[in-house]
């Protein structure tokens, strides 16, 4: 029950069982230089028998995170959202990079939620995962004490074009400073 997308659109889940202890996930993928918007339509899910369906800033597997704990702006704690209930989330919620994630277990026959995607622009991309895509891109801090990280799905082979770590509006070339 687990799926992966990188389409804008309107996405429905209704339970076909009432098994409690199945996790499913909607891994979301859009291209670097987008963040993953995502607006709850509707949310039938029962809070008791464990049911929860929670929105992820960035992605989760085996308890593994993109982007780390180190290298995302938000402490751990602060990178999840979880509802269950019967009502409509008024907020959207929207990731700090190119992937997001909702992970749901919901018990109960014909329970379900409706969410949609959208895939605004991210004008200061850091932390991107990438999907096997043959291209140049350019990771930046901007200007920010912060990590930024580039992790591939699949083996892949990275070339370094240029890298320049640690100036601050200071130059150095053989021996001369430039300001």
């Amino acid at each position: 029950c687990i799926v992966v997308t990188s389409e804008e659109g309107q996405f429905f889940h209704k339970s076909t069982a009432d098994d409690a202890s199945t996790v499913c996930g909607v891994y979301i993928l859009t291209d670097p230089d987008r963040r993953v918007e995502v607006h709850f339509d509707y949310l039938d899910v029962p809070c008791e028998n464990r049911g929860l369906v929670s929105f992820v800033d960035g992605w989760e597997l085996n308890q593994q995170f993109f982007p780390s704990p180190e290298d995302h702006p938000k402490p751990l704690n602060q990178r999840y959202r979880e509802f269950c209930g019967q009502h409509k989330v008024k907020e959207v919620l929207e990731s700090s990079q190119n992937a997001g994630l909702i992970q749901y277990r919901v018990p109960g026959r014909g329970k379900g939620f409706s969410f949609t995607v959208r895939f605004p622009r991210n004008p200061t991309p850091c932390n991107i995962l990438l999907e096997g895509k043959a291209d140049v891109y350019t990771l930046r801090n901007y200007r920010k004490r912060v990590n930024c990280s580039l992790t591939t799905l699949y083996p892949a082979s990275v070339k370094v074009l240029s890298l320049n770590v640690g100036l601050q509006d200071v130059e150095v070339e053989t021996g001369t400073v430039h300001k």
